[in-house]
């Protein structure tokens, strides 16, 4: 059973980290937008799928969406920082990127602390 979990994680992650990315670049002026609503329905699939498996119950839905979303957004963040930082001279790339990795770190952070 331990397997099957596994291959989930590792198809979840694999599809933040590709499918995601290129959904994102083909989305013409709305990149960020495309980025979040990717990984916001990764996340609700896989909420729906513990549900209707009854793996989860409704006090950790919150717990498990918030997990998710960050792994998402974690593994595809590449990409749009990419094209935040890429217009930007270089002083205001410092500046953005200690504020992407504060937040980074915050999400990881809140990663630990949910899963333990």
């Amino acid at each position: 059973m331990g397997l099957v979990f596994g291959l989930g994680a590792y198809f979840y992650v694999l599809c933040c980290a590709v499918v995601v990315p290129l959904l994102m670049f083909g989305a013409g002026r709305f990149k960020l937008v495309a980025w979040q609503l990717g990984v916001a329905s990764l996340t609700l699939s896989v909420i729906g799928d513990n549900i209707g498996n009854h793996a989860i119950s409704r006090r950790e839905i919150p717990r498990v969406a918030f997990v998710f979303w960050a792994l998402g957004i974690l593994s595809s963040s590449p990409a749009p920082i990419y094209l935040l930082l890429s217009p930007l001279t270089p002083r205001r790339r410092y500046i953005a990127g200690a504020v992407i990795a504060a937040v980074a770190i915050a999400l990881s952070l809140g990663l630990k602390k949910i899963t333990g």
